[in-house]
């Protein structure tokens, strides 16, 4: 994660190399999975310094299951492994 702070917080902040962060938060999007981009010029200080051009923002909150984390989890996995998400039809059949 790129969190700097001294106490860490819910919001998890992590560049997904290799793939652009609005591309993997469209198809985390598509799986129902709320995130946003961060771009390099949102956070200058940090993400300029770094080298990151986006990355992929998560905010799990007190009401999140711990089923739910592990699902936005690996879908961002299954994102970067470059697996599309099942269709309906597809789940279904």
């Amino acid at each position: 994660t790129l969190d700097r702070g001294a106490d860490p917080c819910a919001i998890v902040t992590a560049e997904v190399a290799g793939h652009d962060a609005r591309d993997v938060v469209a198809e985390l999007a598509r799986r129902r999975i709320n995130a946003t981009a961060t771009l390099q010029w949102y956070g200058l200080l940090d993400l300029g310094a770094r080298g990151v051009e986006t990355a992929v923002r998560l905010s799990p909150h007190y009401y999140n299951t711990t089923d739910e984390v592990d699902a936005a989890a690996a879908a961002v996995a299954e994102v970067v492994a470059g697996r599309a998400a099942a269709t309906t039809s597809a789940a279904a059949g």
